[in-house]
């Protein structure tokens, strides 16, 4: 997979599986939009890591059951990175 000048977005993405698929993205050259819901210091850990492998990355907040603060994650990652190319649908919850 070779992804330089792809720009993804990646719901999900402090941890686990949606950690691996950001790391697995930004090692293969995409810029990123990265979400979760509330920890705003895993996410940031994420991007740091992420950004030194050479992507672009825009950490937004925001639950996606909520269409309004989807717009906003959609809105940042454009007005950031200008084009958003591969969706990755990974937000959960665990009881």
């Amino acid at each position: 997979m070779r992804l330089p000048g792809k720009t993804a977005l990646i719901t999900g993405a402090s941890r686990n599986i949606g950690r691996a698929i950001a790391l697995a993205f930004a090692a293969e050259g995409a810029d990123l939009v990265l979400n979760t819901r509330g920890n705003r210091e895993e996410l940031e850990a994420v991007a740091a890591e992420c950004a030194k492998a050479g992507a672009r990355v825009v950490p937004v907040l925001g639950d996606i059951a909520d269409p309004a603060a989807v717009e906003a994650m959609v809105a940042q990652g454009l007005a950031a990175l200008g084009a958003i190319d591969i969706l990755v649908c990974n937000a959960a919850i665990r009881p």
